[in-house]
């Protein structure tokens, strides 16, 4: 190579390298953010979750949301303002599972004063990183209940199996496990002072901010990171509600509502299966639909059946009136089949005996209150077979045709101010009187009046 081929060769290159410092720059700018992204992070913020009411699944997606949203604003912590009379076991343990993974510190507070951690709530407090109290809270109350009437549960197996979670909690976190399995198996219920002093709990406060001065470089343990060490004093705190999500699942979740949710969507359902028209079948179902993901969908067979069977005898009363039996039967059936279908059995729910008490009179008003609805419907219905027991008193009779009738084509008409299906062998318009000339069953065969 020639000197000047060599001054060219270096002069381009030179040229080059000037030209590639801008992407150089931006490629190394954006390394130092990932760079710096990626490192451990020490924030001055907290996320705070306020979770009042039943435990359900939006609680569960709710605290879920919490913690991913303190990932990614690089909180050090995250709060659950804690008041609730327990809820689904279900909820709980994914709730719990959450806590245990989660690489941030989840600090649980029964807070404000007044507040209660019963049942399910005694659950997340004690499996939290730290557990608090706040002046005049209570928590405890945990062994479950059976439905319907809400006795305690004595079986030893899920007893044990319960008490024994709740220990395993406690002694992750070095509190009192001995004190923590009586929460289950003897229903202990104490107070925050008591807490503290027995050591269930690590601290009680008057407030959110005094709590976090109060626990400031206390080390805790945390999954996948060893011993933490807190740094809480004059955190900001980052208050994060739930979601629209979340909000929508709280709302069917709610044992309460989803009941009347899904009693409301069977029963319409059911009217809309013996009348013309989309609607009622559309609306049940879909009132059906949202009651069942409420209810979570933990349904038995046999209880299932019992509900399609009812329903049927329903349906088939409504088409066939005169059968008679079938109506009281399938009101019975789903009148039976509805209060089985919601189980607040041991293995799903954790609730104190105050809400379970004011559930069960809810639950119990509405199957009332909609079987007696249909069985003043049904014996409307169950009046004109049992008044008439001859042919002849229908045969002869003029009415007048409710719907469009002819071969091929059954409608309704009124005779004497009850509806009856008809049949015609010739065109019969909507509204046009007709003499009734034969009787089959529970149909009649009609003609126009004025051929008579």
């Amino acid at each position: 190579m020639t000197a000047t081929e060599f001054s060219l060769t270096f002069s381009e290159l030179k040229l080059k390298w000037r030209r590639s410092l801008p992407l150089i720059a931006v490629l190394l700018i954006q390394t130092i953010l990932v760079t710096a992204a990626a490192a451990p992070q020490t924030s001055s913020s907290t996320v705070v979750l306020r979770v009042k009411g039943i435990i359900s699944v939006s609680t569960s997606d709710y605290i879920e949301e919490g913690l991913s949203y303190a990932r990614e604003t690089g909180s050090g912590s995250l709060i659950i303002l804690l008041d609730t009379p327990g809820g689904s076991l279900d909820a709980t343990l994914e709730i719990i599972r959450l806590i245990g993974q989660s690489e941030i510190p989840v600090i649980t507070f029964v807070y404000p004063s007044g507040a209660t951690g019963w049942s399910a709530g005694v659950f997340i407090l004690l499996s939290s990183h730290v557990a608090a109290m706040a002046p005049g809270t209570v928590i405890g109350s945990s062994q479950p209940r059976a439905f319907p009437w809400g006795e305690l549960i004595s079986d030893p197996k899920i007893v044990n199996a319960l008490a024994e979670l709740l220990a395993e909690r406690a002694r992750l976190h070095g509190r009192n496990e001995t004190a923590a399995a009586k929460f289950v198996t003897e229903n202990l219920n104490v107070g925050a002072e008591n807490a503290a002093l027995i050591g269930v709990v690590d601290a009680t406060a008057n407030s959110i901010e005094s709590l976090m001065d109060l626990i400031d470089g206390r080390e805790v343990k945390i999954s996948g990171r060893g011993r933490v060490k807190l740094h809480t004093s004059g955190v900001n705190l980052l208050f994060l509600g739930p979601s629209i999500r979340s909000r929508i699942l709280g709302f069917l979740s709610e044992p309460t509502f989803a009941y009347i949710l899904f009693t409301l969507g069977l029963w319409i359902m059911i009217f809309g299966l013996s009348t013309t028209g989309p609607t009622g079948e559309v609306l049940g179902g879909i009132l059906l639909i949202l009651g069942l993901i409420g209810l979570g969908l933990n349904v038995d067979v046999l209880t299932v059946l019992l509900l399609l069977a009812g329903g049927t005898m329903v349906v088939l009363e409504m088409r066939e009136p005169g059968l008679q039996v079938f109506g009281p039967a399938g009101i019975v059936s789903i009148m039976l089949g509805s209060l089985l279908l919601l189980r607040l059995d041991p293995s799903r729910w954790l609730v104190s005996r105050e809400w379970y008490t004011l559930f069960f009179l809810i639950v119990v008003g509405v199957a009332a209150t909609m079987t007696g609805l249909a069985t003043i419907i049904f014996y409307k219905v169950f009046k004109l077979p049992r008044r008439r027991t001859s042919v002849g008193e229908v045969v002869g009779e003029v009415g007048r045709a409710i719907d469009d009738l002819g071969p091929g084509r059954e409608g309704y008409v009124q005779t004497r101010g009850e509806y009856w299906r008809a049949r015609a062998n010739t065109h019969v318009g909507a509204g046009q009187r007709v003499r009734i000339v034969a009787k089959e069953g529970a149909v009649l065969f009609v003609e126009p009046a004025e051929k008579a």
